[in-house]
């Protein structure tokens, strides 16, 4: 028997905050949300932070490996964590793909990347840091302008469990440059960054690798407890069962586990999104969670097939081509309601209509067919805290938690990160960056600042993470109301409220005052 070590969740969420030393941590259950307040006694949003752990795995001759324990520190475990953060967008390709130049053509490309190199930290209760690094705006070796940039600070709690934390969302050019574009502005740096999570563990005097992870490091979640229709948990699902595990491709769907948590989502952006609320809003044809809705919905037999095909039929097939991006499939299958954006698997100049993950497509066509277990008991599963959770699920619960946070599409360029999260050439193995991946990749290709790219998509973007209409009161309201420009974000952007569960509603709190 040989003794393995592993860092968990594999990829890891943290979001920005303009608060100096308030934070929480992000999900570690499913459907688990941290608690509001997400400000300090200030009024400041609190930074997210990803925390890491290391689990022990037991594995024999045949390559079987059984899960024994959480490694934490003690008076015989040392555990030595590193962090490598990277801001890459400004040495960064413009985007979409398709066009060839690159941001700030002419600029040194060095100078250009925020850099915190790899750090160290270890230890219960420690903290380390800032962790940051320079960027130089370097012509014909002039130096015109150059600026120390925090991408980020270190913590270990109190066993030892690595806590990263990145950015108060500080987007400045140094250079003195308008923002005109949502996605591309020369001069301009913003402090969103990724990298690689290692961690070495010593045991009684011995030394063990732990098989390593990655953070990225992204916008404030607004709307926590509201996720998109298709998340990045979907499509690591999908490259799984694509490459890496295709025996989920003969798996028998569950009513409740995977075609539920689709028609849940879909009602739930009512909260976030007027076309959402007209077409899945409560009390509304498509409100598929009205009991007699989810009778017929969750019923497998022949009888109920035109409840699901009505279903299935206005939903759009994955990788159908689109003219251009911003533009919806013609009606029945024009759904999710969402705009068009890059195609992952082709050409840079193609563009394809939103659809489900091609996973969560292939597990909702079996519905449709009734090729799935009619499971329904009425209810969902109740929340069950990570402190519950038996330790042989938790690292899939660490993966999963930290995943469903963030878009799954569509892609243009997104929000934690862009189309790369659905290539299989973007992981190692099952919900693990490729190491080979140099730190600042997955963050390199996203908006610069990112604010401009948030206030440029308050339409059929991602409701679930900017949201397009809340409500406040008794009525409902633009969310980014009194923001009007890109630059007008950069300022407001920790302004903007919080949608949270009041009762049988979601409204908003929290909003800070915006002239």
């Amino acid at each position: 028997m040989v003794k393995i070590y592993k860092v968990f969740p594999g990829i890891g969420i943290a979001r920005l905050g303009n608060s100096e030393n308030d934070y929480f941590i992000g999900p570690e259950a499913p459907r688990v949300v941290p608690p509001a307040p997400y400000r300090d006694s200030t009024g400041k949003i609190k930074r997210q932070g990803a925390r890491f752990r290391i689990y022990e795995y037991e594995m024999d001759e045949f390559g079987q490996e059984t899960l024994l324990r959480e490694v934490t520190a003690d008076n015989n475990t040392v555990i030595i964590w590193s962090v490598h953060l990277v801001n890459r967008k400004a040495a960064g390709p413009n985007f979409p793909p398709l066009q060839t130049s690159d941001r700030n053509s002419g600029y040194d490309r060095h100078g250009l990347t925020i850099d915190a190199r790899k750090q160290e930290i270890s230890g219960v209760n420690q903290s380390f840091g800032p962790l940051s690094g320079d960027i130089s705006f370097i012509r014909d070796n002039q130096t015109e302008a150059t600026t120390t940039v925090k991408l980020g600070d270190l913590k270990t709690d109190e066993v030892g469990r690595l806590i990263v934390l990145g950015g108060h969302g500080l987007s400045r050019s140094p250079l003195n440059e308008s923002l005109t574009n949502f996605a591309n502005n020369d001069g301009w740096f913003d402090d969103v960054s990724d990298g690689p999570v290692t961690a070495t563990v010593n045991i009684s005097g011995e030394t063990f690798t732990a098989t390593p992870a990655w953070v990225v490091v992204a916008s404030p979640s607004y709307a926590p407890d509201i996720h998109n229709m298709m998340t990045w948990y979907d499509q690591a699902i999908s490259v799984n069962a694509n490459f890496f595990d295709p025996a989920l491709q003969l798996s028998r769907p569950s009513f409740t586990q995977d075609i539920y948590p689709i028609l849940k989502r879909t009602v739930f952006l009512q909260w976030v999104s007027e076309d959402a609320r007209r077409g899945h809003g409560t009390g509304s044809r498509g409100d598929f969670l009205a009991t007699d809705k989810l009778t017929q919905l969750s019923d497998n037999s022949d009888s109920a097939r035109s409840f699901r095909e009505a279903v299935f039929n206005r939903l759009a097939t994955p990788d159908t081509p689109a003219p251009q991006p911003e533009r919806i499939p013609s009606f029945p299958q024009n759904m999710p309601r969402l705009y068009s954006g890059i195609n992952p698997n082709g050409p840079t100049n193609q563009f394809v209509f939103t659809s489900l993950s091609e996973h969560q497509h292939r597990v909702i066509t079996q519905w449709k067919d009734g090729d799935f277990d009619s499971d329904w008991s009425g209810s969902e599963a109740s929340l069950v805290p990570f402190e519950t959770i038996p330790v042989d699920k938790q690292p899939d619960a660490l993966n999963r938690a930290a995943l469903e946070s963030c878009i799954g599409g569509p892609f243009f360029p997104g929000i934690e990160t862009t189309y790369l999260m659905t290539l299989a050439e973007t992981y190692s193995s099952p919900f693990r960056i490729d190491q080979s991946k140099p730190p600042g990749y997955l963050t390199e290709r996203m908006a610069i600042p990112w604010q401009a790219d948030f206030v440029a998509c308050g339409a059929l973007w991602w409701p679930a993470q900017r949201p397009v209409s809340v409500k406040v009161g008794d009525n409902f309201e633009d969310y980014s109301r009194g923001v009007s420009s890109f630059a007008g974000m950069v300022r407001h952007w920790s302004d903007l409220g919080f949608i949270v569960n009041d009762g049988d509603e979601y409204i908003e709190t929290e909003r800070q005052s915006i002239p």
